[in-house]
Parts: structure tokens; sequence; C-alpha cells
């Protein structure tokens, strides 16, 4: 098996592909990890996700306590393909944590309900991960916009289920209670936040599939506020 030299790791969910056409030249690498195939094909493409990370940005500066691990893969992962496996490899020469799922589509969506529950619930409460490990009221607005994720993704033939909120749980508890999500630290240094994304992309479903959203609308517009007028 040849061994794996330069792997880029493209962040961003959706945004991953239009940031990779500006600033990387793919041919330079081996595998690229992004979350579409539209800008260099699948042959050299594998979904991603980070969970666990709890990390702070302060300017250029990131500081954390858990590094979190790397979820990856094709679509579905029943037989390992040739790429996955020379990853493995690599992050496992490199010391980095990882896991490789069956059905990558699944944990993906679960990424985006986890994104749309605790980063819009934590942008618009100005909370950290440590009042969602402690405040039930902290917790029901959280639930509220990952519930709705849920009944978007079963209608586009995703299983997920309340078991999801569950897991998520068992990784909460273990991030530091002074991080913070992304959202929150980009609402308070004034920046553009991901809300387009989330909410924004959750409604836009719910309308297309004719299921209501309420909790993300209201969210939507209320990121959208805090985001033309910060603090």
């Amino acid at each position: 098996m040849q061994e794996i030299k330069k792997v880029a790791i493209l962040n961003g969910g959706a945004l991953g592909a239009a940031y990779a056409s500006k600033f990387i030249d793919a041919s330079e690498f081996e595998t690229v990890l992004i979350a579409g195939g539209a800008v260099y094909g699948m042959d050299k493409l594998l979904y991603a996700i980070s969970i666990g990370i709890d990390a702070l940005r302060d300017k250029n500066r990131v500081t954390f306590t858990n590094p979190g691990k790397i979820i990856f893969g094709e679509a579905v992962n029943a037989e390992l393909g040739q790429n996955v496996r020379r990853l493995q490899m690599a992050f496992d020469q490199a010391g980095i944590a990882h896991e490789t799922p069956a059905d990558m589509r699944r944990m993906m969506w679960w990424k985006f309900m986890i994104n749309v529950g605790v980063n819009q619930a934590a942008a618009v409460m100005r909370a950290p991960f440590g009042v969602f490990q402690s405040s039930t009221d902290a917790q029901f607005l959280m639930e509220a916009l990952m519930r709705e994720v849920i009944e978007v993704a079963r209608a586009s033939e995703v299983n997920l289920s309340a078991q999801d909120l569950d897991d998520w749980y068992g990784i909460l508890k273990t991030l530091s209670a002074d991080g913070k999500p992304s959202m929150l630290q980009d609402i308070e240094a004034g920046r553009k936040t991901e809300v387009e994304i989330f909410g924004g992309k959750m409604v836009a479903l719910g309308e297309r599939l004719g299921i209501p959203t309420p909790v993300n609308q209201i969210v939507l517009h209320t990121i959208r506020v805090l985001e033309s007028a910060p603090a």
C-alpha cells in the first residue's frame, strides 16, 4: 500500500469546497477531505467531520483541553477503500485520533444536528459549554433546535433519532466548561457567523420538505440581528 505523504483537511462543512477552490491546489495532495466533491472529484475526496474539540481562538492563538477526533470515510464504508485505509495509516502514524463509520452520510447529518443545536443556542445565550452541561433551560433550547434537524433528516431518508441526542451529551460532558462553540466566539469577536449554513439551511430545507422549523426560524433572525449590531 502506498504511503500518503500529504493530506489536505478542509473544515467548514458546506463552505469547504468554496474555500478550497480559492486557496488550495489539490494537485499537491494525495487525499483531500472536504464536504463535497464538486471541486476536485470523488477520486480525491473523503467525507470528514471533527468532533469533541473545545478550542478557543484569540487572534492568532488557539488553546484547547480536548483535541477531539476526526471521523472520516467514503459515503458508505462497509468495505474500506484504499484511500480510507491509507489515511487511517497516516493518522495512526501521526497520533491523530480517528474513526471510520459504516454510514458517513448519517454521521455528517449528526454533526449538522450538533452544530444547529449547540452553536446557535450558545450564540443567542452567550453561553459556554459549561452552561449546556448543567442548565436544563439551555439544554431545552439546544434540543429543540436539534429535534427539528432530526425531523428534516428523517424526511431526507437519514435515520437520526433521540438516541443521537444522548450520544451528543456523552461528548458534551468531556468538553471544558469554559470552552465556547465557534459561533459564540464569532459573535463575541464581531465576526460573521455560520448561521446561514445552520439555521438558514434548516429553514430552507423545512420549506422544501414541508416540515415546520419554528425554533430555527426564530434563532436565525435573532443571530442575524446580533451580527448586524455587535456589542
